[in-house]
């Protein structure tokens, strides 16, 4: 009897991870090939390029890793400078010069050196050219036709994240790992693992409004009424519609059209 063959080995997170962008990265070739539909080429060649970068820094920090070869970044901490003035910069004494002979002549034009032209005007730098890419949260997933194979792709993704082996991966270095995450789950609308998500941004505090006084108010309606009008008729209970006319108000109907 032949001995069964061993199953395949199992790839790792790191692994799954390089095929599963290499497969989006296909979906996302065919986005040239659809005719009037096709993706612009120079959009196209953002996403890539932004993809592969993902792509090897993921690979590269995960080799290192692998080899026990990482070292994560220390921490720095930046000092706000202290307000006021920059201090003056102190006073450097000035060379003591030889004393001139009595009877030295005056330097000619001849003698004098040639003037310093001013260093020439460097034009300002220029603004760095504005990314094509989209900025709204899942921009990738409704540019890649068809959507069932998009959404395909993103549920593979958020399978892979919540791995127990790739959140140990995330762990062990999630300052590396984060911003490439961070920026993966934001094009495909994912919600990134807690171990690599941004701290959330205290709220400023809002500005406290002063509050309004409520306005005094009016003193009911009473009609003017007439010096002989007698004193148990003003003192009758006034009609509310005399007060609002809008709620006797109707709308108008429009008159029947006479039979000939």
């Amino acid at each position: 009897m032949t001995e069964a063959a061993a199953p395949p080995p199992v790839p790792s997170a790191a692994e799954r991870f390089r095929q599963a962008l290499n497969a989006l990265l296909w979906l996302l070739s065919n986005q040239l090939y659809l005719g009037h539909r096709s993706m612009p080429r120079p959009l196209h060649q953002a996403i890539s390029r932004r993809l592969m970068a993902i792509r090897d820094r993921f690979r590269a920090v995960a080799e290192r890793i692998r080899e026990g070869k990482f070292k994560p970044r220390r921490p720095v901490t930046r000092t706000k400078p202290a307000e006021g003035p920059p201090p003056a910069p102190a006073s450097e004494p000035a060379p003591a010069s030889a004393p001139e002979p009595p009877h030295a002549e005056a330097p000619g034009p001849a003698d004098q050196p040639p003037p310093i032209s001013p260093p020439p005007i460097s034009p300002p730098p220029s603004a760095p050219a504005a990314s094509p890419l989209p900025r709204k949260r899942g921009w990738l997933i409704p540019l890649l036709i068809p959507l069932h194979d998009a959404n395909a792709h993103r549920n593979a993704f958020e399978r892979l994240l919540a791995d127990p082996e790739m959140q140990a991966l995330l762990a062990a270095a999630p300052t590396a790992l984060g911003r490439s995450i961070r920026s993966l789950c934001w094009m495909l609308r994912l919600d990134p693992p807690k171990i690599v998500a941004p701290p959330k941004r205290p709220r400023p505090p809002k500005p406290s409004r002063p509050k309004k006084e409520k306005p005094a108010p009016f003193p009911p309606y009473k009609p003017p009424y007439h010096p002989d009008m007698p004193a148990w008729l003003r003192d009758m209970p006034i009609n509310p519609h005399l007060l609002d006319p809008s709620l006797y108000h109707r709308k108008s109907r429009r008159p029947r059209k006479r039979m000939a």
